[in-house]
């Protein structure tokens, strides 16, 4: 049974694998439309995102054994509404190829 390991992202690495995670996720997909990766880092900006004047939001990326990224996650505080809500994959459903036990660990 393979080990994942959920880590806050904190890096420039993990916040590069957390942005290029759905690209590697999809690889294989001819259908699959990128993100585009300035929008996802921009989300994560206070200078770029107004809507983090009033909340936290710490993305979280999960990795198996080998370091490879398998999951992604983001939490989000809000101050104003005081309620904790979570965005899976920032489109609010996890991404179903990430595979049960990676689910399971987020």
């Amino acid at each position: 049974m393979e080990n994942i390991s959920i880590k806050k992202v904190e890096t420039k690495r993990e916040m590069d694998d957390f942005v290029k995670f759905t690209n590697w996720l999809y690889a294989d997909c001819p259908y699959y439309v990128p993100d585009l990766e300035m929008d996802i880092r921009n989300t994560f900006n206070p200078r770029k995102n107004a809507g983090l004047e009033y909340s936290v939001l710490q993305p979280f990326i999960a990795y198996n054994e080998a370091g490879k990224p398998v999951g992604r996650i983001a939490g989000m505080h809000n101050g104003v509404y005081i309620r904790m809500a979570i965005i899976l994959a920032l489109l609010g459903i996890p991404d179903p190829l990430t595979g049960k036990k990676v689910l399971e660990s987020i």
